[in-house]
């Protein structure tokens, strides 16, 4: 499930500098703290060639998973799920890794996005083609990947899929308030509301951490 990328809903630029106005017991975040904090994750694999410089260091899904155990929830639903999430992150196409300024946009995102931007990155995720709207396939393939995730015994596969298409048919007929089989993020948001799935995506995303927290516990594994 991996799609293409959509445009980033911040730059790294602006990722960066919103981060470093937060501040930790050592004073205000630095750009060397989260270039810290990426390389004491980067280095928990040895896929990661910590030895590497950090400009070209990357990091895995794994290992984000390992440091940052407040993306828990979000790893909770399933592999295709989580494959989807790296990409909209800005993972890269060969290896599925995130490099340092993607890492940057998801920090800031799992700490502090708003809730809009929180909205724009599951929008995203179910905009496979990075079209700026969601169809009615990618909508459904979305949906199933949320509802079925990882354990799901084969045999049920049927009733998934019959079950997706209920939920898309559904979807569109209340929200696709133009009638042109697509739905805008203005019509997403809408739909968003309602939708138990959806709101298991926004749950996992908002349960965040603090960036003083992350700063503070990377350093202290870094002596």
């Amino acid at each position: 499930m991996g799609g293409k990328p959509c445009k980033p809903i911040i730059s790294y630029e602006a990722a960066e500098e919103a981060l470093c106005k937060d501040s930790w017991s050592k004073g205000q975040v630095s750009k060397q703290d989260l270039r810290k904090l990426f390389e004491n994750a980067s280095k928990l694999e040895a896929s990661c060639v910590s030895s590497a410089p950090s400009d070209v260091q990357k990091l895995s899904k794994a290992a984000f998973k390992e440091k940052f155990q407040f993306a828990g929830p979000f790893f909770d639903l399933g592999d295709k799920v989580v494959e989807r999430l790296f990409k909209v992150l800005g993972a890269d196409d060969a290896e599925g890794t995130l490099d340092y300024e993607s890492f940057v946009c998801s920090v800031y995102m799992f700490t502090k996005s708003t809730e809009l931007e929180k909205q724009r990155l599951i929008f995203n995720m179910f905009d496979f083609n990075g079209s700026g709207f969601i169809k009615k396939k990618e909508f459904r393939d979305m949906t199933i990947a949320i509802i079925r995730g990882d354990n799901t015994p084969p045999e049920f596969e049927l009733e998934f899929k019959t079950l997706s298409k209920l939920m898309t048919d559904s979807a569109m007929a209340l929200y696709d308030t133009n009638r042109d089989g697509k739905l805008s993020f203005e019509e997403w948001l809408k739909y968003s509301e309602s939708d138990k799935n959806v709101q298991r995506c926004f749950s996992a995303l908002s349960r965040g951490c603090d960036l003083s927290t992350l700063i503070q516990e990377s350093l202290e594994n870094d002596q």
